[in-house]
């Protein structure tokens, strides 16, 4: 060491050292002397002192060496790791900012330190995600993300496994929630249809735990077909019933079978196992039997109802006529199986096109507001309404006025598209239906203009009689056809005129005629049959459709 690296702090315990030897050898030459060693073994003690001083001079500077050294070392390990624990982290190296050996080694072993947490951090996040994965691509029969161990994952990767764990864990949980509902609609169509699981998949899914089911994609597949399987087999035995059903009330109701029978049947065949439809079937062959017994008053019944619907689905008289079966006196069992046939026939066909029939209905009831409406306006008496009835009335029938017109202008496109799709007209009472709309239509205004006629009839006849004979006061009334329609017929009812008096032209004569004609009670049309009847009977006699129009009773 030389004297310009000692600084002044040492340079001053050199002289206090140097004073502290001074009188220590002072006090040991004293001490010595009163012991009364001599000048050699004086010489040995002192060096002795020397050597011992020597000696912790030098153990000291060892020992410093030695931690200079291991400071050293320290150093070069740690950024030796750090370069090694930055490079696995995907992160720069850090360069520590301090030169005194002893604050580099603290700073580098402290990130060597916060790097190794993080590593060790990322390694179990690794080992958790990675065994959330596997369990949920176990469940789900799927391979799972193929990540190194021997290499630390960066942040993407984490953040990419994590993503991909929510999203089995997603799928997991959809397809145990679609498994569940299908396992309890399994479960429930086997009961209701008397059915145990039979094979090894259905048990699996009906009997065994749900946790032991593996989602896997083709187990999901398999679940889908062998539910649908089981849904056909419900739908069969479903349609199974409802044949059966179906069949025993048509008959019930034609047997007037008691509520408490029937209840009774119906509530021991609440499912579609094969007991119940056995007792369904045994149900039916024992109403059967009792049809056989009973064959003319069940053909008559049928007879009722399918007159019933021929005027839903407006059949003509020729129609009707096609059916000869409907004219016969010899009941039989086939006689029956023919009614039934014709019956469902029909049935099917008012199905098939029931929104066309009851758009047609619409119409019809719109029809016979408008003429029910025309009638209320040859009624004095409706003008000594006060209860507002009369601007209700006139709102009704401007109503009505605007709805038949759009009405049959939707029912003409629908049944011009009918008729392309099926290549044959639709007919209704026998013709197309627009002829029908016009036919009716001809007939509303020539009633309108037999009415107009009539009035004014009225009116010279009321002059008649008034020069003929001044002291008649009571008035002729007189009656109009006004055509109405329901399902398949034709009627007509009585419409009451203003009170009139005959013209000074009429002559007595005249006026009995005319009483005697107004006052004629004139048929009730029933049905469209009836109305065809009459319609021929207007062209034998030339004579004009709706004056041919009886009035409703």
């Amino acid at each position: 060491m030389t004297a310009a690296s000692i600084s002044q702090g040492t340079a001053a315990r050199l002289v206090e050292v140097k004073n502290i030897l001074v009188n220590a050898l002072g006090e040991l030459n004293s001490i010595w002397d009163d012991i009364g060693l001599l000048e050699d073994q004086k010489e040995k003690r002192l060096d002795l002192a020397f050597m011992y001083i020597r000696n912790l001079i030098e153990e000291m500077v060892t020992e410093d060496e030695r931690r200079r050294n291991t400071l050293k070392e320290n150093i070069e390990i740690y950024k030796s790791k750090l370069s090694t624990l930055c490079a696995e982290l995907g992160v720069a190296p850090i360069q520590p900012v301090a030169s005194r050996l002893c604050e580099v080694e603290a700073e580098l072993k402290q990130s060597v330190s916060c790097w190794e947490k993080e590593k060790e951090k990322r390694l179990r996040e690794l080992y958790e995600l990675t065994k959330i994965e596997q369990a949920l691509c176990d469940s789900m029969y799927m391979t799972p993300t193929y990540i190194s161990r021997d290499s630390v994952p960066s942040t993407a990767v984490l953040q990419q496994l994590q993503k991909r764990t929510d999203e089995l864990a997603a799928e997991k949980a959809t397809r145990y929630k679609r498994f569940m509902e299908a396992r309890q609609r399994i479960t429930e169509i086997l009961t209701d249809i008397g059915q145990e699981a039979m094979t090894e998949f259905e048990q699996d899914v009906a009997i065994e735990e749900p946790e032991c089911f593996v989602l896997s994609e083709s187990n999901m597949i398999q679940l889908k077909e062998t539910t649908g399987k089981l849904e056909m087999q419900l739908t069969e035995k479903v349609k199974a019933k409802k044949s059966l059903m179906e069949k025993i009330i048509a008959l019930w109701t034609r047997l007037e079978i008691p509520k408490a029978e029937q209840d009774k049947v119906q509530q021991d065949t609440v499912d579609h196992t094969p007991a119940s439809l056995q007792k369904l079937d045994q149900e039916l062959q024992r109403c059967q039997k009792m049809k056989t017994e009973h064959l003319q008053e069940f053909t008559e019944k049928l007879r009722r109802e399918l007159s019933e619907w021929w005027d839903k689905c407006y059949y003509s008289k020729q129609q009707r006529a096609a059916f000869a079966a409907y004219k016969c006196e010899e009941y039989s069992e086939e006689l029956l199986i023919q009614h039934e046939d014709a019956l469902e026939a029909v049935k099917f066909f008012y199905a098939e096109n029931e929104q066309l029939l009851q758009k047609i209905e619409k119409r019809r009831v719109l029809w016979n507001r408008m003429v029910e409406f025309d009638a209320k306006e040859n009624d004095a008496n409706r003008f000594r309404n006060r209860g507002g009835n009369l601007l209700a009335e006139e709102k009704a029938k401007k109503k009505v006025m605007h709805q038949l017109p759009k009405v049959e202008e939707q029912l003409k496109q629908e049944i011009e598209e009918w008729e392309r799709e099926n290549d044959r007209q639709f007919l209704i009472g026998g013709v197309q239906f627009f002829e029908f709309c016009r036919l009716e239509w001809e007939e509303y205004r020539q009633s309108k203009e037999l009415q107009k006629q009539q009035r004014h009839e009225m009116k010279k006849a009321k002059s008649c009689i008034s020069l003929a004979s001044p002291t008649l006061k009571n008035p002729v009334k007189g009656r109009t056809a006004m055509r109405t329609t329901t399902k398949g017929q034709l009627v007509s009812r009585k419409v009451d005129q203003e009170n009139t008096t005959p013209s000074s032209s009429c002559s007595a004569d005249d006026l009995v005629s005319l009483s005697s004609q107004s006052s004629e009670v004139e048929p009730v049309v029933s049905s469209y049959e009836e109305f065809e009847n009459v319609l021929d009977s207007a062209a034998k006699t030339k004579q004009c459709r709706s004056t041919m129009c009886p009035k409703n009773k």
